[in-house]
Order: structure tokens, then C-alpha cells, then sequence
């Protein structure tokens, strides 16, 4: 049956308008890159270490670790880290806990793959257990990203990781038991499994895991942010969009 809209007058206007923005509707989508966000990290001057989040924490440069100025990702500033000993710091900031829904987020650059696994992104605490958990972001000598936790990981392809650019890595978890954990590289999700976690972030640390010489990170780190929600994949997309990588 062939519907006849009406072409002229106040009615005609009205319902053109209303196909119109219910044919612009369909293909909207709706990104939130600031709710439930407890940190952020943009390493830029004149407060490097200031977190840009409205919770404000502050961190610590340790062992050296520098500033490169329009070193970063879309020419901002960003952190190196010589993969030996020298890491940054935000300590005591109880972000999140538990198994509820959270995110890491980050854009992480390396010249050559490490020959043991290299966390870029750490965050960890104590549960109301007193047992360590924590959730990080890294790359394996075999040249996938992963997220790694307490019991295991999960890992894009190998070679994924592009050398001598930026790569922008997130991963989010569902919370619960049995919820899904989501990894993505530059706006793409490329793993994911259901995992029963308990990762309490109470405190962040970019470039290293534990005093451990073998997982150091050598390398530039830009754009860190934790979230205390699962990030939707068109809120990755968004965070993956707002930067432009520079060689």
C-alpha cells in the first residue's frame, strides 16, 4: 500500500520533520567518555602528574622516568620509561573495588617488542580478603596486547601491536561472576571471555608491575584513564577518535 504524505502546510512540515529525525536516530550513536570516570592522565604541562579527573590526585615520577614534549599521541605531551627501573605513580586513591564493572584506557607506543611481557598500565589493590588483585594492560614478546589479571589473561593476535606508532589498548570488565572481559585495540574489540574477578584498583602505576626487572615497560605512555563502568564499544570508539597518533 503506497501512503500519501502531505506536501504542503503546517501538517506536511511536521511529519517530514519527524521521518527525518526518526531516519537520524537510527543511526545514532551515543558515546559517554566522562561518567564514572576516576582517573585520568594526560601527562600534559605544566602539571604532568596531575590527575585531570575531578577526583584530582597527584603522582610521582620514580627512577627517572621524563616528560617528552610533543612527544605524545596527536603531538601532546606524553611519559617515557627506559624499561629498567623507572615508573609513575598514583598511590592510595581507592579508585574502585571489587567485581564491579570497571575499564583501563590507554594509548602505548614501543620501538621493539619486549622479551618478556611489558605492563604499560597497572592498576591494583588489596580486597576486603587482604588478597592482591589487580588488572593491567601490556604487551607480549610475541607482539599481542593483553589485559592480565589474577589467573590468567586475555590477548589480541599476535603482531597486533604496531611497532614504532600508537596504539590505543582498553579493556573492560562486566562485573559479577562469570562476567565478560573485553579487550580492544585502536576502537576494535579483538578478545573477550567470561571471567569471575574480584579487581580492587586502588592504585595506578604506568610503566612497570611490581620491582620486577623482567616486566618494565620501554616504551611512551599517553592518555591513561580508569573508569568505574564497563565502557561500551561506542564509548571506546570515542576515546579511540579524540586522538589523532603521531609517528
Amino acid at each position: 500500500m503506497k501512503i500519501s504524505l502531505p506536501s504542503k502546510g503546517l501538517l506536511g512540515i511536521l511529519v517530514c520533520l519527524s521521518l527525518t529525525l526518526f531516519h537520524e536516530n537510527l543511526n545514532l550513536v551515543h558515546a559517554d567518555i566522562t561518567t564514572g570516570l576516576r582517573f585520568h592522565a594526560d601527562f600534559e604541562s605544566p602539571n604532568p602528574l596531575h590527575d585531570k579527573s575531578t577526583y584530582s590526585h597527584n603522582g610521582t615520577a620514580h627512577n627517572g622516568a621524563s616528560l617528552v614534549s610533543g612527544g605524545g599521541v596527536g603531538n601532546s605531551d606524553c611519559y617515557t620509561f627506559d624499561g629498567i627501573n623507572d615508573y609513575v605513580s598514583f598511590i592510595n586513591t581507592h579508585f574502585s573495588g571489587g567485581n564491579d564493572h570497571k575499564s583501563l584506557s590507554g594509548w602505548f607506543k614501543m620501538d621493539q617488542l619486549p622479551p618478556t611481557y611489558s605492563v604499560a598500565f597497572w592498576g591494583y589493590g588489596s580486597g576486603n580478603d587482604n588478597q592482591f588483585q589487580d588488572f593491567r594492560l601490556g604487551i607480549i614478546p610475541n607482539g599481542a596486547v593483553g589485559v592480565m589479571y589474577n589467573g590468567g589473561g586475555l590477548y589480541s593476535s599476535p603482531n597486533s601491536f604496531q611497532l614504532g606508532t600508537w596504539n590505543h589498548v582498553v579493556a573492560t570488565f562486566a562485573g559479577g561472576t562469570n562476567g565478560v572481559v573485553k579487550l580492544y585495540l585502536n576502537g576494535v574489540e579483538v578478545a573477550q571471555e567470561n571471567r569471575t574477578l574480584n579487581p580492587f584498583i586502588w592504585n595506578v602505576t604506568a610503566g612497570r608491575y611490581f620491582d620486577n626487572p623482567n616486566h618494565y615497560f620501554k616504551g611512551e605512555v599517553d592518555e591513561l584513564r580508569h573508569y568505574a563502568r564497563e565502557l561500551s564499544a561506542s564509548d571506546v570508539l570515542e576515546l579511540y577518535n579524540l586522538h589523532t597518533p603521531q609517528e
